[in-house]
């Protein structure tokens, strides 16, 4: 599990959104689904990501099968739920 989420953190060193049927990893990322496997400085670290993401572009688009979100939206999902996980007291 760990260490699942450090390369997944090192390998979004990129500031891209996730695409669906890019891989496992990003369709969980879609979705938040991978959220509950990361430690509480990784999920920090995920709301800081998805805010830059944001700042970098907010018009671009997550694709969630055949139907998108925009960045934005994804974001703030993202965010909000980090912030339920982190008050919830998930480690």
């Amino acid at each position: 599990c760990g260490r699942w989420a450090m390369s997944t953190l090192t390998a979004r060193r990129r500031i891209v959104p996730p695409r669906e049927a890019a891989s496992w990893e990003e369709a969980r990322m879609v979705y938040h689904e991978d959220l509950t496997d990361l430690s509480p400085a990784h999920l920090q670290y995920e709301a800081w990501w998805a805010g830059q993401l944001v700042a970098r572009d907010p018009r671009r688009l997550v694709w969630r099968g055949l139907e998108h979100v925009s960045v934005g939206s994804w974001a703030s999902e993202r965010i909000l739920a980090i912030h339920k996980l982190l008050k919830a007291g998930v480690t």
